[in-house]
């Protein structure tokens, strides 16, 4: 394997990391579409919870501290003073960090403003008092709503691809079992699994789509990761040639995450106000439990 070029290597490299990208939620959300398997309310606060801690560290302490990180390394040595050259870097992190706000700000107003032509409410509200918090009742179960964070993930599937792109190229590798960055490989398809079955429920159970419907849509979420992974595998060299390029990717891409896992995801199980406090104190395990796990392998991120 040793004697293989480096773009052979890089090229299997890529397709062991869309098989595992793609193959491990295609192969989850099949086993749902399937058995035809419809989500309990208490697997939902679950997943919910445990997912919102996974990607609120993932966004934070990976994205934005990779982004930060990349950029102190990659900016241009030059005669510059350090008060320049740090507010070089404060200018692509913050300048990526206002892009992801705005991205998420807009496309809020675009699906509340303009297409949210009515109001889709649950039916029962005893447990839920809606009005001690604050977020919009309509937004609950709204259609329009929900292609909120099914939009911003897929955005951030983008980043995805791209970075697992550039952990599978082996320029400066000669093996294929060389892989650079298996802590950050690993959290980025564990990440994919509990959103890509949060997409799938979202069709499911608030679009009313059929169960083969939302797993055909879902597949296509899945696979929307391949052309950017095949970017970030090959197109290394030109990214990297623009030194601010990756670190602003890896900003925008931290505050879509941290901003879609608070507005969207957080709030589908934090209004249960009426659950028990053994409930809670679960809830609160899964969602230490996400972040924990996040941290553990971010921790085996080697740079």
């Amino acid at each position: 394997m040793d004697q293989l070029s480096p773009s052979l290597v890089t090229f299997l490299n890529s397709l062991i990391l869309i098989s595992l990208a793609v193959g491990l939620p295609f192969l989850v959300v099949g086993i749902l579409s399937i058995f035809n398997i419809k989500k309990s309310k208490n697997f939902q606060i679950y997943l919910y919870a445990f997912t919102s801690g996974l990607i609120i560290i993932l966004g934070t302490v990976g994205l934005l501290g990779e982004g930060i990180l990349t950029a102190k390394e990659a900016l241009p040595k030059t005669s510059l003073s350090l008060v320049v050259q740090t507010l070089e870097i404060i200018g692509v992190i913050l300048g990526g960090c206002i892009i992801g706000v705005g991205l998420v700000i807009f496309s809020r107003l675009i699906f509340t403003k303009f297409l949210n032509k009515k109001e889709d409410l649950h039916h029962n509200h005893f447990e839920h008092n809606h009005q001690e918090f604050l977020f919009n009742p309509s937004d609950i179960d709204n259609k329009n709503i929900k292609w909120i964070p099914i939009i911003l993930l897929l955005l951030h599937r983008l980043l995805d691809g791209i970075v697992l792109g550039f952990l599978a190229n082996t320029t400066t590798q000669s093996s294929l079992a060389k892989f650079a960055n298996w802590g950050m490989i690993i959290v980025f398809i564990i990440h994919l699994l509990p959103t890509t079955i949060i997409i799938y429920f979202v069709l499911l159970d608030i679009f009313n789509f059929k169960h083969l419907k939302a797993f055909l849509f879902s597949l296509i979420f899945i696979i929307s990761i391949i052309p950017f992974v095949i970017i970030g595998s090959f197109f290394i060299n030109g990214i990297n040639s623009v030194w601010w390029l990756l670190p602003f990717l890896y900003s925008i891409s931290g505050v879509t995450t941290l901003l879609t896992s608070i507005l969207e995801i957080i709030p589908e199980f934090i209004h249960y106000r009426n659950a028990s406090l053994k409930k809670w104190i679960l809830i609160t395990c899964t969602m230490a439990g996400g972040a924990l796990l996040s941290i553990l392998l971010i921790l085996i991120h080697s740079h």
